[in-house]
């Protein structure tokens, strides 16, 4: 079978930047212009998804002044006002708050329980699959859904789903990382795995697992986990949290990725987003029991690549942004729309996203080019993708 068959997706044409060391020239180019501008905009990011929010900042409210004495003396801990001593006892009593005491009323944020994925862990999720997609061949799916006995067996012992998630997700972490750091041995290379995972309410409300990773070093090397290791990975996990061994040869499912991941997780990604994923659970009559507490993850070296590849365009060119839309948008490098949301001093907000790499590039080069010409800023342009 070729290369650019069913077994071996087609990627970019060999030699041609990816999307990864594109966004790295891109961020590069953007430290000159780091710290510029005034912050009329809450943080526009740039994403390997390629879309964009716009949204203004509130007018700053001027606090109420106070003299630098009155100032020292309320962040002084030593100086706060005390109390007598109670009868029969000694020395003085702080009247300070309590550090040690949970806040109320005012101020007190009690902890919500998520309901289903949020459009936050949706996001990242996506950006995620979009920064993985250059080396798709590389990735496989793997899907956990537990039989019908395990479940039952579950709500009879009064063992929730969360620890049966949480036990998995450990174990399978372990299990990779120790498999990828016998790879990088061989290769002498610092390597570490990379993975996520999606939780998914079915139509009869049993919650099942959808972990993507990086599952071989190259294209025609093994698996680093093979189906019998993965299927063993949801026997221990049961057996660690039920304490019997229950027949899981049906559970999990593993397949190499051979289309987008996008692709595949958009239909879990929109049916995650909200509260109906809990809903649905509980309406089927699995009750509470099973509702996951989790409904996404990744591990440390994903949330390093968020934090390389999602970054703050410069205040800066955000105003620019603001100002020139019309014209980018004329020239295809964007589309966006304004929506007017509702409700007393609410804002106008605009969401667009990226033609492609190529009209994100082109869009901040154009932006860029104009803030050299306007105020005669020493900046490199990043290079326009062919």
């Amino acid at each position: 079978m070729t290369r650019a068959g069913r077994l071996f997706p087609k990627g970019p044409r060999r030699g041609a930047p990816r999307l990864r060391e594109q966004l790295d020239e891109l961020r590069k180019s953007l430290y000159p212009l780091a710290g510029r501008g005034a912050p009329t905009w809450h943080p526009v990011k740039v994403r390997p998804t390629l879309g964009f929010t716009m949204v203004p900042r509130p007018r700053d409210r001027k606090e109420a002044s106070e003299s630098r004495a009155v100032g020292d003396w309320r962040r002084n801990r030593k100086m706060w006002p005390t109390a007598p001593p109670p009868e029969g006892g000694a020395g003085l009593v702080s009247m300070a708050p309590d550090p040690t005491q949970t806040p109320q009323g005012h101020g007190a944020t009690p902890r919500r329980k998520c309901e289903g994925l949020t459009r936050y862990g949706a996001g990242r999720v996506s950006d995620l699959c979009a920064l993985w997609q250059q080396d798709a061949a590389l990735f496989a799916f793997w899907t956990v859904t537990l039989p019908t006995d395990a479940l039952r067996e579950m709500e009879r012992q009064g063992v929730p789903w969360a620890k049966f998630q949480d036990v998995l997700r450990r174990r399978f972490a372990e299990k990779i990382t120790r498999k990828s750091q016998r790879v990088a041995r061989e290769h002498q290379q610092n390597w570490r795995p990379v993975w996520l995972f999606v939780v998914e309410a079915q139509k009869n409300g049993r919650p099942h697992l959808h972990f993507v990773f990086r599952a071989r070093w190259h294209r025609g090397s093994q698996w680093l986990l093979s189906r019998a290791e993965l299927d063993r990975l949801i026997q221990y996990a049961l057996r660690s949290v039920l304490g019997a061994d229950i027949n899981v040869q049906a559970a999990g499912n593993v397949q190499q990725v051979k289309r987008g991941m996008g692709e595949y997780l958009s239909k879990y990604l929109r049916k995650g987003r909200g509260p109906s994923q809990a809903d649905l659970i509980r309406a089927r009559g699995h009750g509470e029991i099973l509702v996951p507490t989790a409904w996404w993850g990744c591990c440390s070296e994903s949330r390093k690549m968020l934090e390389r590849y999602v970054f703050p365009l410069p205040d800066l060119l955000a105003n620019l942004l603001s100002r020139e839309r019309g014209r980018l948008t004329a020239k295809g490098f964007m589309v966006g729309e304004v929506f007017e949301l509702q409700g007393d001093g609410a804002p106008s907000v605009l969401i667009g996203s990226w033609r492609g790499v190529k009209g994100l590039i082109a869009a901040v080069r154009d932006l860029m080019e104009d803030c050299r010409d306007r105020l005669g800023l020493a900046c490199e342009l990043p290079a326009v993708v062919a």
